[in-house]
Order: C-alpha cells, then sequence, then structure tokens
C-alpha cells in the first residue's frame, strides 16, 4: 500500500470513516463530561448519513433508493439529497446522486491533519520489510488513537476494516494503550470520562482500575502488547514516539497472529523499540 499522501487515493472506504467520524463526534460530545447541547439538528444527522450511503455505493443512487435504505419518506430525502447537492457533496446525474470532489477535498483536510512524519514511515516500512508482519503508524487524534499510516509485510496478517483513517476503542489496541500510557497527565481521565470501555472480544479489558494498571505495566515496560485484545487471532505489540516532554501522541505498532506471536515476539519487539527511539531522537532534534 503506497503511502505517499500525493499517490493516495481516496476510496470509499476512507470516505464512509471520514464521515462516520464526524456522526462518532456528535455521539461522543453527547458522552462527555461537558454540558450536552439541546440544540442537535436532526436533519443534519440525516443528511450525513445519506452522505455516507451514497459513499457505500458503487453506482450513483436514485431518491427511491436511498429512501429505503434509509428508511426516511421519499419528500424528505429529495430534500436532503437536494440540499447536499447544493452544497457541493453530491452531485445529480441522470436522475441518480453520487459524491462530488468537494468531499475528496474534505478528505484532504483530514489527511493533512493526520499525515504521520516521514521519518515515521520509514520506520514502519522497515519493520514491515524486517519482520515481515503490518506494521502501522498511530496518532492521538480528537480523543482516540487514529491509523495515520500503513505497510504490509510479506507475511502479513489482513485485518478487516484497519486501514488509514480508522479510529476508536483505545483501550482495546495496544497502539491507543501505549499512547494512554505515554500521553499528558489528563488524557487518560478524558478518555474514561467519554468512552465505555467495551469489549471488543473476551480479552478486552473493561475495568477502569484494570486499565490504570496496565498502562502502569506499560511505562514500566516501554511498549504495550495487545493479546487478541481487539481483534480475536491478532496480537500486536505497540512502542511510543516520544516529545521532548516525554509525552507521546504518536505510536508504532505491529501486528502478529496469535500463531506466531509466542516464537516472534521478543524479536518483533526489539526491532519496533529501535525504530521508535530512532523516530524519536529525529523527532527531538527537528525540535532543537
Amino acid at each position: 500500500m503506497a503511502l505517499d499522501s500525493s499517490k493516495k487515493v481516496l476510496d470509499r472506504g476512507y470516505t464512509e470513516h471520514m464521515i462516520g467520524s464526524i456522526q462518532d463526534g456528535a455521539k461522543l460530545f453527547q458522552m462527555m463530561n461537558l454540558k450536552a447541547p439541546t440544540d442537535i439538528v436532526q436533519s443534519v444527522i440525516r443528511g450525513l448519513s445519506i452522505l455516507e450511503l451514497v459513499a457505500g455505493h458503487e453506482a450513483p443512487l436514485k431518491a427511491q433508493d436511498v429512501a429505503a435504505f434509509s428508511g426516511l419518506h421519499v419528500a424528505t430525502t429529495y430534500h436532503l439529497l437536494n440540499t447536499l447537492v447544493h452544497a457541493g457533496y453530491l452531485r445529480k446525474e441522470d436522475g441518480a446522486f453520487a459524491l462530488s470532489s468537494k468531499v475528496a477535498e474534505l478528505y484532504s483536510q483530514y489527511d493533512r491533519q493526520l499525515r504521520p512524519s516521514p521519518a515515521s514511515l520509514a520506520a514502519i516500512h522497515r519493520l514491515a520489510a524486517e519482520s515481515e508482519e503490518t506494521a502501522y503508524v498511530s496518532r492521538w487524534h480528537q480523543g482516540d488513537v487514529t491509523i495515520a499510516g500503513v505497510a504490509e509485510g510479506r507475511r502479513a496478517v489482513r485485518v478487516t476494516g484497519l486501514h488509514v483513517g480508522v479510529r476508536g476503542h483505545a483501550h482495546a489496541r495496544a497502539s491507543g494503550k501505549v499512547l494512554l500510557a505515554f500521553g499528558p497527565p489528563d488524557r487518560l481521565a478524558q478518555y474514561l470520562a467519554r468512552t465505555p470501555l467495551e469489549p471488543r472480544t473476551s480479552r478486552t479489558i473493561v475495568e477502569p482500575a484494570a486499565l490504570r494498571k496496565e498502562l502502569e505495566a506499560i511505562r514500566q515496560r516501554g511498549y504495550s502488547i495487545d493479546r487478541e485484545e481487539f481483534v480475536e487471532g491478532v496480537c500486536c505489540l505497540a512502542a511510543p514516539i516520544l516529545d521532548e516532554t516525554g509525552s507521546a501522541s504518536v505510536a508504532l505498532t505491529v501486528t502478529i497472529p496469535a500463531t506466531r506471536f509466542a516464537e516472534v515476539h521478543k524479536t518483533v519487539g526489539s526491532l519496533l523499540i529501535r525504530e521508535a527511539d530512532a523516530v524519536t531522537r529525529d523527532l527531538i532534534s527537528s525540535l532543537a
């Protein structure tokens, strides 16, 4: 997978996730320990849902199809579709609706916020080449862990749905746990305040006290381990990229099938720490 953003092509998976993130943001805001807004505009949520629906189909959709998929009245659907066309997010062709280039422009702006450093990208490519496993660079973005770059190794395990832009479930992911462990002091408190510790597998940590204990162990160890906590059959190792204050908002991760984990995790862990340390040095020297 090419990671140079100038060569990266916007695909529907990225678009769906970007739109889903906007919707998730409203839900997360309501869950935070802040005064929940009382003026949520339901039509905006419906419009975003329609945008996501159109993004998920290869061919343009007619209004009747959108209404059937969304469960909205046809008249309401027409109003929302025409509004999205007027705003530039959809285009109408031969009586059907498709995404417009404005969505790609939105993604481009989102991508710039996520874009990892050249040193981080180079590190995950070296990790993928030497370990032959999939390597990721992730960052803490909008209150949770988000994948910012991927490099696949020769023996890479493919985890469905994991691509650039995917976010969430920091408590269940090696990258998320390491960024909670090495983040600013208030990061964990804010995460717990707005995010239920939902189980992804039977091994996911779902109690705040147990998570705090795990994060302390990660700080002592210097890296985190996901033992099938996010996806059954998949383990991960993650190490932080530290800034000049000793805090981390970026992490490197290697994904390993559970069947190979016991055999290779020490070797892969050494490679991971080596690369994370190298990127840390590069970051700190660039700030000097």
